[in-house]
């Protein structure tokens, strides 16, 4: 009797965890990889979150920031003798982690999954999902070309 206790509060525990876990919010973490490319190379990137109050920077470009998939960032790309450019980077639901999320909580996560991670941010990603820009000349001061003239 006590050991059908015991296998019955086993099986309920194991049951209880698997219905209040959200699977992607287990399985990923709310932080990813935004490569930024430009051309050309060797541009400073920095990307700025009003909502974390927090500026993550890059290096020079090429490279990859590790961004919250849960928050918007304004993305900053300098390079002298370029034209500073200021690219808006959105936090949104999307269908890729929709589906993802509705796979995984049906396999193991339960209805009560869906709720965690769409609460989570687990179902969100960053759009765009990268940078590829090509830098544009910046025009030189008309001031200074009158002033060579003078």
């Amino acid at each position: 009797m006590n050991s059908c206790f015991n296998c019955a509060a086993m099986i309920t525990s194991i049951c209880a965890v698997l219905m209040l876990n959200g699977c992607a919010t287990t399985i990923t973490s709310n932080n990813i990889s935004f490569p930024v490319k430009t051309v050309p190379e060797g541009a400073s990137v920095s990307a700025f979150s009003k909502g974390l109050h927090q500026t993550v920077r890059c290096g020079k470009s090429p490279c990859t920031m590790n961004l919250r998939q849960t928050h918007d960032y304004m993305v900053t790309i300098k390079k002298n003798g370029y034209e500073t450019q200021h690219i808006k980077v959105k936090s949104e639901n999307s269908v890729e982690g929709d589906s993802g999320s509705l796979v995984g909580n049906a396999i193991a996560g339960g209805a009560i999954g869906l709720f965690v991670d769409a609460g989570s941010g687990a179902d969100d990603r960053l759009f765009p999902g990268s940078l590829n820009l090509k830098l544009k000349p910046s025009m030189p001061n008309m001031d200074a070309k009158e002033e060579q003239s003078k």
